[in-house]
């Protein structure tokens, strides 16, 4: 199928924002209204983020797997020290898991701050340190 040229009357099909400044167009940093503009855009965003992440630690599945990225592919809650195939320290593997580590640590501290009492309910449901105590009747 052809595609056809848009005549200058009809409607753009990709949205309906009408922006004044182009968006590969630098922003005139001296003008309040493209200030304004830069702020909400960025406000914007960081809403959007923080409801991104409600909504994945509002599920027990979204948990489970923002807790197995944390321990399993960030190793955010353990100390590793690698060792070569001589068993000395393996600077170079320590100093990659140390940055993975940062990764998932730094993730952690937004999300206690976005919903801490999700990451609360995540820890309770599967970090056994965070288990509570069993009754004995």
């Amino acid at each position: 199928m052809a595609k056809t040229a848009m005549s200058a009357d009809e409607p753009d099909s990709a949205g309906t924002e009408a922006e004044s400044e182009p968006a590969d167009e630098t922003p005139n940093a001296a003008s309040p209204r493209s200030q304004r503009r830069i702020r909400d855009k960025v406000k914007r965003a960081e809403e959007e983020t923080k409801q991104f992440w409600r909504a994945v630690l509002s599920g027990e599945i979204g948990r489970r797997e923002v807790w197995r990225l944390l321990t399993e592919r960030c190793h955010a809650f353990n100390d590793e020290f690698p060792a070569g195939p001589a068993g000395f320290p393996d600077a170079s593997a320590r100093d990659f898991l140390r940055g993975q580590q940062s990764l998932g640590l730094g993730l952690y501290q937004d999300l206690m701050v976005i919903d801490g009492e999700a990451m609360l309910l995540l820890h309770r449901e599967n970090d056994p340190r965070f288990a509570p105590p069993k009754r004995r009747g």
